[in-house]
């Protein structure tokens, strides 16, 4: 009888510790603390204590339609990234500098995205296209 509640008490905090494990190695994926940001039809800004994710755009575009994207990242900790991305997601342009233009023209008609990578950062960011 203390052998079946042994076994019985040794599963259930295996199960505990698994399920403890899950949220803990999911829960980082996309956190973001302190974040006040706003998104409008051509401008994305925020600012953040910590970041750890993604924030997107989608824009259609018609094929040889100009796309530039200003853009002004300011990071005190981690790595902030800026992504152009097709529609099958394959990037076009990607940028981790503090400042610069993109400048693209659309191959086909599709939506195309303008994608911020936070990864464990602080600081902000404000992005503005045409």
């Amino acid at each position: 009888m203390k052998r079946k509640n042994f076994i019985i008490i040794g599963g259930i905090i295996l199960v505990f510790a698994i399920i403890i494990f899950i949220i803990i190695a999911t829960m980082d994926k996309n956190m973001k603390i302190g974040f006040t940001g706003s998104k409008t039809s051509n401008e994305m800004t925020a600012s953040f204590q910590y970041f750890n994710g993604t924030e997107d755009k989608k824009l259609n575009l018609a094929e040889g339609e100009k796309l530039s994207v200003a853009y002004e990242l300011q990071v005190s900790k981690g790595v902030l990234t800026i992504n152009i991305l097709d529609e099958e997601g394959n990037i076009l342009e990607s940028r981790k500098d503090e400042k610069g233009i993109i400048e693209l023209n659309a191959k086909s008609s599709q939506k195309y995205s303008i994608k911020i990578i936070g990864d464990k950062s602080k600081g902000s960011y404000a992005i503005s296209w045409n």
